[in-house]
């Protein structure tokens, strides 16, 4: 509008014109050509002429239809919800009303059919030449696909929202965990720029070391100058190194000088960020406190070397006694048998002419000196158990306990013993010393049997996972449960000598023959139940089963 109240922009009709009839045709050509559609209104709101645009996204077969009709009632009587949509404040209107321009971006149209669709239109008032207002013409398109894309924009917006507003709240729970996981386990975070030189030292690096979080700690000289001197060099020159050759990992170890003065072990591990030349332009990288790690290896490693002597020692001592069991057995021996000798010709051309004294104690001579050569022999055959060469040669128990039975077949007809030997298996091993296991093992069932009933012995084999078990129970008078380790001790009997016949070296024999072959020795006995010896021995020596 102009000062003077008329519209600036409209269009002007001259109906004295005498080219009426072909502009007229120029103009319905040019706005049959336009996409938008467009209608022009009278001062009653009546449609004067409406283009092809028009009557097509109207749904209309043609723009003759739309003549002469009043096109708020026909298209724009109702609002998108479907409220009804009064005249009097339409915005179209004002433009011949009031003789003013409208643009409203988003409304809807009515078509034929009843459904809406969503538009954009411009409304300007067409005044006369003489400057008076006669009606209106309108411009709208349709918005549906703007309008779709609008929304899919929308949504595409939203869902990045969303998305970013879940990343962020994962990032600031994964920080969290972070620093969670750094504090609590005690881990110091180092983060260089090295375009400036600058270094991010965290909280926890920064409390390792007895600074608070307000400590100036800002940059690489902080770090390289609180170094140990022994370890400064060394530790810049591992950095230099990493950068050389970053296919190798930083890791690097040193000590750090704390704030009360003393040093702490610290292990460092990084990774740098390289540009294009190959240059490193930032390092990020943990900080560990392994000063209690240190002190234990220090520790351990002393206690190792002390260990070490102990064990050197220990070895050293147990040969000299094994040396001395040997010489002192065998140098034993000597004079042992004369007073053996001497005893038993003494007892032979006296014995008859001697009191009951005299020969009572030629009785306890002769039988102390035996029982101190068995005691002898047992102890020259427990110090050679060690002494021996490892041999691993097949041996066949079946033979060994066969050949040990034979031996004590003596013995075993004046107990009316039943031995019951199921097959037994072929193992990697030294056949003396199987003899010796298994003839012990069986004297002892002899030497411990029960006078309430006839001895019986049997013996057999298991595999049982990774072991061949081999067991001999038999049914004498049992060992109490305390005793059970006890037993295997040399020198311990449970029974004295005049009670039950033994050294009490013959178990300990057992034990270190089971040993020697990489397995052990087990006993299950209750008194009066008999006992079960069994040698469990690695699967990997048996050859070849029964």
């Amino acid at each position: 509008m102009n000062p003077s109240g008329q519209p600036e922009r409209h269009l002007s009709i001259e109906p004295n014109d005498s080219t009426w009839e072909l502009r007229e045709a120029q103009l319905r050509t040019l706005l049959d050509a336009a996409a938008e559609g467009l209608y022009g209104l009278d001062l009653e709101g009546r449609c004067t002429f409406a283009n092809r645009a028009c009557a097509q996204m109207l749904g209309y077969e043609g723009e003759r239809e739309l003549l002469g009709k009043n096109m708020h009632d026909l298209i724009h009587y109702a609002k998108a919800d479907g409220s009804p949509f009064a005249s009097h404040v339409c915005p179209i209107l004002r433009a011949y009303r009031h003789g003013e321009q409208v643009h409203v971006d988003n409304d809807v149209f009515w078509k034929k059919g009843g459904e809406s669709f969503p538009v954009e239109y411009w409304s300007y008032p067409i005044c006369s030449t003489e400057g008076l207002v006669v009606g209106a013409v309108v411009t709208f398109i349709d918005i549906s696909e703007r309008l779709a894309h609008n929304r899919a924009e929308e949504r595409v917006r939203r869902e990045l929202e969303h998305r970013l507003r879940v990343s962020y709240e994962e990032l600031g729970r994964t920080q969290n965990r972070l620093n969670l996981a750094l504090e609590y386990g005690n881990v110091g975070l180092w983060d260089w720029d090295l375009t400036t030189n600058d270094v991010y030292y965290s909280p926890t690096f920064k409390s390792q070391l007895g600074y608070t979080q307000d400590d100036s700690w800002a940059a690489f000289g902080d770090w390289e100058a609180h170094l140990h001197p022994d370890d400064h060099d060394a530790a810049v020159q591992r950095v230099k190194d990493y950068f050389a050759d970053p296919t190798r990992p930083y890791i690097s170890k040193f000590r750090l000088q704390c704030r009360d003065g003393s040093y702490k072990w610290i292990l460092s591990q990084g990774k740098a960020h390289f540009d294009a030349q190959g240059r490193p332009v930032r390092m990020i990288g943990v900080h560990i406190d392994i000063t209690q790690q240190e002190e234990y290896d220090k520790k351990l490693e002393q206690l190792n070397n002390e260990l070490s002597d102990t064990v050197k020692e220990l070895k050293r001592a147990n040969e000299e006694l094994r040396q001395f069991a040997y010489v002192a057995s065998h140098d034993l021996q000597t004079p042992l048998r004369s007073i053996t000798g001497f005893a038993q010709l003494l007892a032979e051309d006296c014995l008859s002419d001697a009191d009951d004294v005299a020969a009572d104690y030629l009785r306890r001579i002769i039988r102390s000196a035996a029982r101190m050569q068995r005691l002898i022999h047992d102890l020259l055959q427990l110090s050679r158990i060690d002494s021996r060469p490892r041999t691993s040669s097949p041996v066949d128990l079946g033979e060994v306990v066969s050949g040990v039975l034979h031996m004590l077949g003596d013995q075993i007809a004046q107990e009316q013993a039943v031995i019951d030997v199921s097959p037994l298996p072929t193992i990697l091993g030294d056949a003396t010393q199987m003899e010796q296991l298994f003839q012990n093992l069986l004297v002892n069932a002899i030497n411990y049997r029960s006078s309430q009933r006839r001895l019986s012995v049997r013996v057999w084999y298991e595999m049982d996972g990774e072991h061949c078990r081999v067991h001999v129970r038999d049914n004498g008078i049992g060992i109490a449960p305390e005793y059970h380790e006890q037993v295997f001790e040399a020198f311990r009997r449970l029974h004295r000598e005049a009670e039950r016949p033994g050294t009490g070296i013959g178990l300990a024999i057992c034990r270190k023959i089971a040993e020697r072959h990489g397995g052990r020795i087990e006993l299950e006995s209750e008194p009066d139940r008999g006992s079960t010896f069994t040698v469990v021995l690695p699967k990997e020596l048996v050859v070849s089963n029964a």
